[in-house]
């Protein structure tokens, strides 16, 4: 979950956040909205938006995941 103080973390890392529209659990709105600020401050974060998953579906989240894995590949590549 969102919260204003991860706005105040010195975030040494790349963050990429993996969310779906249809989580019923954790609102996508809030969490969407916390990205932006990250972006706004120049963090190094990049988010993966999943559509039609809720938060219990986790077998639908294996080509976000596989995305992540490419992702941080390309990270530690540089």
């Amino acid at each position: 979950r969102p919260d204003s103080s991860m706005l105040e973390v010195d975030w040494r890392i790349p963050l990429l956040v993996i969310h779906s529209l249809a989580d019923e659990v954790v609102p996508f709105g809030p969490v969407q909205e916390m990205v932006l600020a990250m972006l706004e401050k120049e963090f190094d974060i990049e988010m993966i938006v999943v559509s039609d998953l809720t938060h219990f579906q986790t077998e639908g989240f294996v080509a976000p995941l596989e995305a992540a894995a490419e992702w941080l590949q390309v990270l530690w590549s540089e």
